[in-house]
């Protein structure tokens, strides 16, 4: 097995470290739980996202509901307000080739934003 080459597949790369540990993300620390899992009803889909808090930046992973591929945002370039049972994202787009829907959240619902 010591002779495969790594390689990496929707950015799940083993830590630099070497502690062979996965789950960082840029200036994140994404080893440790989401802090929260909320729920986005966008038209009949409900999208559980993953919640994660580091100081005063909030970063939201969760898939496209309709491309279903992941997608992550962070408060640093858009504003999320949480409140513990509520969150509201402004306008953001997929970033998935051949998708680019545009929503916003308003207290845990999406809508699509031309």
């Amino acid at each position: 097995m010591d002779d495969k080459e790594l390689y990496e597949i929707k950015h799940d790369v083993a830590d630099p470290s070497g502690s062979g540990r996965r789950g960082t993300s840029i200036g994140m620390d994404l080893r440790n739980n989401a802090v929260a899992h909320p729920k986005i009803l966008f038209r009949d889909r409900v999208s559980e996202c993953d919640l994660y808090v580091s100081g005063d930046e909030i970063m939201i992973h969760m898939y496209c509901p309709r491309c279903e591929n992941a997608n992550r945002l962070t408060s640093k370039t858009k504003r999320i307000d949480w409140s513990g049972d509520r969150i509201s994202i402004e306008v953001f787009q997929c970033t998935w080739p051949d998708c680019g829907l545009r929503m916003a959240v308003k207290d845990n619902v999406g809508q699509e934003v031309s």
